[in-house]
């Protein structure tokens, strides 16, 4: 198949070829900000169904298109890009840029996902730098609930034990609404442990007495 210009079916997207799945990719790497036609949606369809398959199976030949991704407009594709480089495919070229993205991306589902791209490069190093880092960001209540969830997550994921008080697979932490119903809902004497005993510097820069 080339030239392709219409929505594929998943059967179809199973039998692409690599260089056809690279069209794909380079179809969206064209698109331009504020169009909106058949062809556009087609391609924004098509590329989303291999971001949802590239890193799962292995797909590094696509990392070139991936990384062209990251400049994309639209905030979907450098989702897709940021969460294949680090969390699926872990290159270890792309450690320092999830963090970078992390910082400067302006969409919270880009932050979301570099942050957990970032911490997928630490788990069970225990590193007391990066478990640092993870609270300055899970007791920073400016961030959504989304993205202090992935931080109190990947605190856990980087000492290599899982919580006691909540299950990451069916927390519903995300769904916070405010800072202080998400504050209520975590056992900060647990965390507070872990990092007592993994990196106590963290703890000076603790804001407040939470129980």
């Amino acid at each position: 198949m080339s030239n392709i210009s219409k929505e594929l079916s998943f059967e179809e997207r199973d039998n692409l070829s690599i260089e056809e799945m690279k069209e794909i990719l380079r179809q969206a790497i064209a698109l331009k900000e504020n169009e909106d036609n058949q062809f556009v949606r087609d391609v924004w369809s098509n590329a989303m169904k291999i971001l949802s398959i590239a890193g799962k199976r292995e797909l590094y030949d696509l990392v070139p298109e991936l990384y062209e991704l990251l400049n994309s407009w639209e905030p979907y594709f450098r989702q897709g890009a940021v969460s294949n480089l680090g969390h699926w495919l872990n290159i270890p070229e792309f450690k320092d840029k999830s963090y970078e993205i992390f910082m400067n991306d302006k969409s919270s589902k880009v932050k979301f996902s570099a942050l957990l791209s970032w911490g997928s490069y630490y788990m069970n190093t225990k590193n007391p730098l990066v478990l640092e880092e993870l609270y300055k960001i899970l007791i920073n209540e400016t961030y959504d609930s989304g993205i202090r969830e992935v931080a109190l997550g990947e605190i856990f994921d980087v000492v290599g034990v899982r919580p006691n008080f909540y299950d990451p697979y069916t927390s519903k932490l995300i769904k916070c609404q405010t800072p202080q119903e998400f504050n209520s809902k975590v056992d900060w004497k647990e965390v507070i442990g872990l990092l007592r005993k993994y990196a106590p510097d963290a703890l000076k820069i603790y804001p407040i007495n939470r129980k």
